[in-house]
């Protein structure tokens, strides 16, 4: 991210792939867990709860506007301002609620540093658009401002670790479950690079396990529920095999263990929660609070400029995150070594592929030459070793990649974890960097050899000396006195 407090300029990113809750069984499990009934959607049981009618509601990033619209359509609202950075969603959403004749309208702004829409809100919406908030204490500070006392601000949101570098333990754990998982129905489970990330939305996730202590810094708790989602929602997110699968009873089977599992690890660990739904009504006498106020703003402050310090990263990695970049930048690494090899493989081919070179090759290596090799050597003030030394190859072309399987066949046992398979990832990749570098100081010498061999470098002080041009010269004027002699033969 190049600017902290920004914004992702692609809206494209939002509204692809499928998402835990695009399965019904999960949007029935979360109905239940909010409101007690598998068939009570969020903003129904807040309806049930409040049994009031907003007159005008904000949404914070908006987007499509889909859910200012089932909140409209609904009457939980009787008006509707939806804010967002794109003017690609805005104009979507424009469409879609004059179409249907809904009272929404639209403003473009930053959240992070704009002004709110003008005008009275007893009712602001976040869902799934806090944990795009970078300025995250000075909105929910707004939304306290601009709200009456007797105003709510209502979240269904993602409230996990940033930029989604979940939990070591809850991944393992999900690692584990997927595993159990037919391969028909399996996850490709990556755990998220935080660099891709800053590359496809710098906005995700951005702070969001700051959501909900900054909730309660300026909110009293009207509900608090936590939704789950640490095995959940890795394994059925982008999951084109379980959303895709014929057999519907076999992938519904596997949908309610994993919510299961879902559930129990939750239990277990009530703090790790990616998801939560949550309501509440503004502390206003928190906004007199003057040394808290400038305080939560420095720190607000400082933490973006450290952030553009270091990339548009605000913590640092995990245990996991770091490993599996280890292994990326050494396969990267790696491979610069292997294009290094098929370099010097080249020109080694290149240089015994020279005509005058594989003609005396082909010499040194007939019975001929081999029976008069050491009265020629002792002319030129040689020994054989040298010449020897223009035989030595210790990889003729192809052979190395038989080593390469060969030095990389082992019976280590297979990892069990993500992390242990991380590490042993980047161990394996460590010794192919050793082996790699070892292929190149052997084609290295190979190349340095066939240079100072004794074929070699007279050919090539042959083909680059004066005496080259004169022998050539030698031989045309031999050429022609040979004609001359065969002609005086004819003619005598």
């Amino acid at each position: 991210m190049a600017e902290s407090l920004g914004v992702n300029e692609n809206s494209d990113v939002y509204y692809t792939g499928t998402y835990w809750n695009d399965f019904e069984a999960v949007r029935r499990w979360i109905n239940g867990r909010i409101s007690g009934d598998p068939t009570r959607k969020w903003h129904e049981h807040f309806a049930d709860q409040t049994g009031r009618t907003f007159q005008r509601a904000l949404i914070l990033n908006c987007g499509n506007g889909w859910v200012e619209r089932e909140l409209a359509e609904s009457g939980l609202i009787a008006e509707g301002v939806g804010i967002d950075y794109s003017q690609t969603l805005l104009d979507e959403a424009s469409a879609a609620a004059s179409d249907s004749g809904l009272p929404l309208t639209y403003h473009q702004a930053n959240i992070n540093t704009d002004a709110f829409p003008p005008g009275e809100f007893d009712l602001v919406v976040n869902h799934a658009a806090a944990h795009h908030i970078a300025a995250i204490d000075r909105v929910f500070r707004e939304v306290c401002r601009i709200l009456p006392p007797d105003g709510w601000f209502v979240s269904f949101d993602y409230v996990g670790p940033h930029r989604n570098q979940y939990r070591l333990d809850a991944w393992e754990e999900a690692w584990r479950m997927n595993r159990e998982i037919p391969e028909s129905l399996r996850q490709d489970l990556l755990y998220p690079p935080i660099p891709v990330m800053l590359v496809i939305d710098p906005t995700e996730a951005v702070h969001s396990e700051l959501i909900v202590a900054t909730f309660r810094r300026y909110f009293s708790e009207g509900q608090f529920t936590a939704l789950g989602g640490a095995i959940a929602y890795p394994l059925l997110t982008h999951n084109a095999r379980m959303f895709e699968a014929e057999d519907d009873v076999d992938r519904s089977w596997w949908i309610e263990r994993i919510m299961q599992v879902d559930d129990d690890f939750l239990t277990r660990h009530p703090e790790s929660t990616l998801f939560a739904y949550f309501a509440g009504q503004p502390r206003k006498s928190v906004l007199a609070q003057t040394e808290m106020l400038n305080e939560s703003e420095a720190a607000e402050v400082e933490r973006e400029r450290r952030a553009r310090e270091n990339g548009g990263e605000y913590y640092e990695r995990g245990t996991l995150a770091t490993a599996l970049i280890a292994v990326e930048e050494q396969r990267a690494l790696n491979a610069g070594v292997r294009a290094n090899i098929q370099h010097l493989r080249s020109e080694v081919n290149a240089m015994q592929s020279r005509y005058l070179y594989a003609r005396a090759r082909h010499l040194v290596d007939s019975k001929w030459i081999r029976a008069v090799r050491e009265s020629q050597l002792t002319r030129f003030g040689r020994t054989s070793t040298h010449m020897a030394a223009t035989h030595a190859y210790p990889y003729s072309d192809g052979q190395s990649a038989e080593i390469d399987e060969a030095q990389a066949t082992g019976s280590a046992a297979e990892p069990d974890g993500a992390l242990s398979t991380a590490l042993a990832d980047l161990e394996a990749e460590k010794g192919e960097e050793v082996r790699l570098a070892a292929q190149v100081e052997a084609l290295q010498s190979e190349v340095a050899a066939i240079r100072s061999g004794l074929l070699y470098s007279t050919i090539e002080r042959l083909a680059d000396a004066k005496a080259t041009r004169r022998i050539r010269a030698n031989h045309a004027v031999a050429a022609l006195e040979r004609r001359a002699r065969a002609e005086r033969r004819r003619s005598a």
